[in-house]
């Protein structure tokens, strides 16, 4: 099962990276405004906050705008979860503007990821999500470990827009992390710096008198 939802995020991802991002212009008149391409590319950075500690995160995604107001969005984050582990995120995600006219638009966001986490046990303080899945041999635990599981990602935010092209997207993203009945969940904090590949408008167009 882990194996063909690898198959489906990766999948997903590679889908919108590779959706050609064409800007059209039209002298004159606004262009018609097509949503069938990868219009946006964000870098963002910020904290991770799990049960037991804080620590950096930082990723980039790629959009796919859908409609004026609904989008999709696959996402790559790294997460330092202190000395001796490591925490890697993919998810895709559908994005809601709840006000699409407006400059600074509230939105809101859901969707579905793989987490992969990697723990060094001698140096590691692991969540107990982890601990109880170390593998034990005849020595005790095994030095090394490392987990990949599904999660389901919820968040919100503000998209403001800097320019027609360039946007400032701080958010708050919950991913729940399942495996066998238990949840783990991990809390980001981050601010988004977005670019906008095709014009479409983030204001109503004023009509020439």
């Amino acid at each position: 099962m882990t194996r063909a939802y690898v198959s489906l995020m990766m999948g997903a991802f590679l889908i919108s990276a590779a959706a050609p991002a064409v800007a059209q212009t039209t002298q004159g008149t606004a262009p018609p405004t097509d949503f069938r391409h990868a219009t946006t590319l964000s870098a963002f950075a910020g904290a991770a906050v799990d049960s037991s500690r804080t620590g950096s995160a930082f990723g980039g995604s790629i959009g796919w705008q859908l409609t004026p107001r609904v989008s999709l969005q696959s996402s790559g984050e790294w997460l330092d979860r202190g000395a001796g582990s490591d925490a890697f995120a993919v998810a895709f995600k559908a994005q809601a503007d709840l006000f699409p006219t407006l400059r600074a638009r509230p939105f809101v966001e859901g969707g579905l990821g793989l987490y992969h986490a990697s723990f060094d046990s001698m140096a590691a303080r692991m969540p107990h999500f982890y601990q109880t899945r170390m593998n034990t041999g005849l020595n005790g635990p095994a030095e090394t470990a490392a987990f990949t599981d599904p999660a389901c990602v919820l968040g919100g935010g503000l998209s403001i827009g800097v320019t027609r092209r360039l946007m400032v997207r701080p958010n708050v993203e919950a991913m729940v992390v399942a495996r066998h009945s238990r949840t783990y969940v991990v809390t980001t904090v981050a601010v988004h710096l977005a670019y906008r590949f095709e014009h479409h408008p983030v204001t109503p167009t004023r009509r020439a008198e």
